[in-house]
């Protein structure tokens, strides 16, 4: 953990390995120190403008007034506190949609300006979801699935001849073993558009992989039985076209989908394409 403080005996190896030349890394690795606990204690050690030989020569006391004094030693600044009573709220907003992590720290910031920046937000969120959220763990295997799905909000084009603003529905596909997406805003969410952009997708991808995991999306799937599902002609026939199986999640258990929290993070860590309809 970083900034935990550490024994006495590990404030010695540290001079000690630094006075031989080992580098920060390795020391870290090698005393199972945090880096940043470990920056801070030599920026304790080199502002007394000693080298690390003269440094080992101290006695424990002397080593405990320049590591461990009231103004050198570490101090939660209350920061955490504020940012944890505060994760219920987020979790309840991220249901809704359009609102992402990127808008929950923002307003964040505005509230607390001397709060987390947005990595270290993200970090302490992450570690309570972790803590509070017990779900199933998936390992993916390339190319067994491919995942379906549209975004929840839409993009918007100008026609401009007519100055009227045309709503684009956006499908988003996933390679969920590498994270790889294709996206592409749509000229209407109805089946000829849908399963167009589904063969420029795999197109694009350059494979057609074993499964297509879809939500219970109406443009797939006619009837659901809960664990049976009818498809409409054209899903057949696009399907055995490239010779891949389309599987529908059950209604209302979007864990079937292999956590939807997925796509959201897809999109914050891969690189998008995005590809508008001529």
């Amino acid at each position: 953990m970083a900034n935990k403080p550490i024994r006495m005996v590990q404030v010695r190896r540290i001079i000690q390995l630094k006075s031989e030349g080992a580098s920060k890394y390795s020391i870290s690795r090698t005393l199972g120190v945090h880096r940043t606990t470990l920056e801070g204690y030599l920026r304790k050690l080199e502002s007394t403008g000693k080298s690390y030989q003269v440094l080992l020569e101290h006695s424990d006391q002397e080593l405990v007034d320049i590591v461990y004094n009231a103004s050198n030693t570490f101090k939660p600044d209350g920061r955490l506190q504020e940012l944890e009573n505060q994760f219920e709220y987020f979790l309840d907003q991220l249901k809704y949609t359009g609102v992402t992590r990127r808008t929950l720290w923002e307003e964040y910031k505005e509230t607390y300006p001397e709060g987390y920046g947005y990595t270290q937000f993200c970090e302490h969120f992450a570690r309570y979801l972790l803590r509070t959220k017990a779900t199933m763990h998936f390992d993916h295997r390339p190319g067994e699935y491919l995942q379906i799905d549209f975004a929840g909000k839409p993009l918007y084009i100008v026609d401009r001849q007519t100055g009227e603003v045309i709503s684009c529905p956006v499908l988003v596909c996933v390679l969920p073993f590498s994270n790889y997406p294709y996206i592409e805003a749509l000229a209407s969410a109805r089946q000829e558009h849908l399963f167009g952009a589904l063969s420029r997708c795999v197109e694009y991808f350059g494979g057609v992989p074993h499964n297509g995991l879809s939500d219970n999306m109406k443009q797939f799937v006619l009837k659901n039985f809960r664990y049976e599902f009818k498809f409409s002609e054209m899903v057949d026939q696009w399907s055995a076209h490239y010779g891949i199986n389309l599987i529908a999640t059950r209604p209302r258990k979007p864990k079937d989908y292999g956590n939807r929290i997925f796509m959201e993070t897809s999109l914050c860590k891969s690189l998008i394409y995005i590809f508008l309809f001529s």
